[in-house]
């Protein structure tokens, strides 16, 4: 939508809507809604910069809720969520929706998940969280046979993440790279982990 933004402003609230278009899947629409926050407009480089400064920097941060079953008060697991922490406004964050497109662009997305990963188990180890804990993979990070070895390693080496960890990926994602996925789930299912399948039935096209 064009609300006065400059000519370098309108290109990069459009490349930020055509990741958020890429990830609903085949014939995939995001329109951006003048009445609403704004995404931050930022040039490619910048957000490849941001996101680089926020991981050396400790500024990602974990958040969770619970994933509540049928039964009252059943719950099922916990779901990790990712924010960037603001150095001078400690209280204004950056939700994963504004930035995890652009870093998918800039092939800075299985960086991010193994960085998530490490934290999420170190904290599981600790036993922080009461039952599994389910974290979000980009369906780039499939692609990436380093990460995919590592996940394997620390499996291996850490008995008490046996059946605590469940990996989520959106449906849009799962079909678009079945062989990959099933190639993960054949080393990594058997060493405990679990596999579930986000936003399942929403892209027609797929179901």
């Amino acid at each position: 939508t064009y609300t006065g933004q400059g000519a370098s402003g309108l290109i990069a609230d459009a490349d930020i809507e055509l990741r958020e278009a890429q990830r609903e899947g085949a014939n995939g629409l995001s329109v951006q809604d003048p009445d609403h926050v704004r995404k931050p407009a930022r040039a490619a480089t910048a957000w490849a910069t941001l996101i680089r400064d926020a991981m050396s920097q400790g500024r990602f941060r974990l958040l969770r809720q619970p994933v509540m079953g049928a039964d009252p008060g059943q719950v099922l697991h916990h779901e990790l969520f990712l924010r960037i922490a603001h150095l001078a406004q400690p209280a204004a964050e950056l939700p994963a929706a504004a930035f995890l497109p652009m870093a998918e662009a800039q092939g800075l997305a299985p960086f991010i998940d193994r960085h998530v990963a490490e934290r999420a188990f170190a904290a599981i180890l600790r036993n922080d969280h009461d039952g599994p804990v389910a974290i979000n993979l980009s369906p780039l990070s499939l692609a990436d046979i380093d990460l995919l070895s590592w996940l394997e390693t620390e499996l291996k080496g850490h008995p008490g993440l046996r059946g605590q960890v469940i990996l989520e990926l959106p449906e849009y994602g799962a079909v678009a790279r079945v062989d990959e996925l099933v190639e993960w789930i054949a080393r990594l299912q058997p060493l405990g982990a679990q596999f579930s399948l986000d936003h399942f039935g929403k892209g027609l096209s797929s179901f």
